[in-house]
């Protein structure tokens, strides 16, 4: 017989062993090193609470950046929606319901 290492090996001790025993050998896991699993679950948990804290630092950055000089949005003075407006803009559109009331 040619040994071609591919599919199980013949091992000439348990050549008389029930199809159990074979079984349960082939499925055996071996002893694992908990120290080593534990420092690979805890490397796993810091890379992806870092990744996800950088997620959480572009997203502030990019918010920022998209109102900055301007009021942030759902803001409202009274009954007039200045979110999204410069300084300058909010108090214009202000200024023009105020007028409003004082014309009526």
């Amino acid at each position: 017989m040619v040994d071609n290492g591919i599919g199980p090996q013949p091992n000439p001790e348990n050549d008389n062993t029930d199809i159990y025993s074979r079984v349960s050998n082939a499925l055996k896991v071996e002893e694992r090193d908990w120290n080593s699993v534990s420092r690979r679950v805890a490397t796993r948990m810091l890379a992806g609470g870092g990744a996800a804290l950088a997620v959480l630092a572009a997203g502030v950055a990019g918010f920022r950046s998209v109102y900055a000089g301007k009021i942030y949005p759902n803001i409202a003075i009274g009954d007039v929606e200045v979110g999204g407006m410069s300084a300058a803009e909010a108090r214009e559109a202000v200024q023009a319901r105020i007028d409003e009331f004082d014309t009526s």
